[in-house]
This record gives C-alpha cells, sequence and structure tokens, in this order.
C-alpha cells in the first residue's frame, strides 16, 4: 500500500483571524492531516511545503505553496487533490480515476496522482423502493 503523501510534508497554517484559522484547522483535521500553528511574519522562516492563510496576511513573493481562504468554496476532496498537485512530487500517474460500485451501498472511490484521495459509502434508498436506476 501506499504511502500518502500529504501525510509526509510539514503544512503550516498562518493566520491570525481567529475564524480563518478555524476553516483551516478544521479543513485539515476532516483530510486526517496534520499542521502546525505559525504566525503570519513567520512564514519565510517555516521549513514546510505548504502553508495556508489568508490574502491579507500572505506575503507577497513567496517560493513555496501557498493556499487561501478561497479554498473552502470547494469539497474536502478537492482540496487534497489540490494540495497533491501543489506538491508536485513527480507522481507517477496524473490521472483521475472514479470508482463506483452500485448496490444498496454504493461505494466510492477517487484516485488521484496514483492515490486514493477519498473513499465513502451512501445507501440507495431508490433501489429499495424501485430498483437501481429506476427500473422497478
Amino acid at each position: 500500500m501506499d504511502i500518502d503523501p500529504l501525510h509526509t510534508i510539514s503544512i503550516g497554517v498562518a493566520t491570525t483571524n481567529a475564524k480563518s484559522y478555524y476553516k483551516f484547522s478544521t479543513c485539515l483535521r476532516n483530510l486526517d492531516l496534520s499542521f502546525d500553528s505559525i504566525l503570519p511574519e513567520e512564514i519565510f522562516a517555516y521549513h514546510g511545503h505548504i502553508v495556508f492563510t489568508t490574502r491579507k496576511e500572505s506575503p507577497m513573493k513567496y517560493e513555496k505553496v501557498l493556499l487561501y481562504e478561497d479554498i473552502f468554496e470547494y469539497h474536502h476532496t478537492v482540496i487534497r487533490g489540490m494540495m497533491m498537485q501543489k506538491i508536485n512530487q513527480n507522481f507517477k500517474d496524473e490521472d483521475l480515476v472514479l470508482g463506483i460500485d452500485p448496490g444498496q451501498r454504493i461505494g466510492l472511490s477517487v484516485f488521484y496522482y496514483g492515490q486514493e484521495i477519498e473513499r465513502s459509502f451512501y445507501s440507495s434508498i431508490e433501489k429499495k423502493q424501485m430498483g437501481f436506476w429506476g427500473f422497478g
């Protein structure tokens, strides 16, 4: 089994805005990713790979990856995919693969850059009522 590359990098959250910090930290916890809390003025000295910050607190020029508060308009799976893309670790596959296993319990698996970034299960109420895909 491949190691999740996002578990091998350092991620920083750099903001003094409480609302943004809460959103960043909640998002990263939902993704099961650890992070360092730093102050915006510590961004240049931070040796991590990705920094989450607000546009207002962002440095003008910075060579590492910065992600801003506008990422919250995306689903957490998309955010994970964006992070994978940004860390640029020369993944062997650049494909996005969606796997769907239909049934009473519908399984969904999403692979990006050869790594599983989402796995979930859903119950099908429709199947119980009128058959899968609407055919009774």
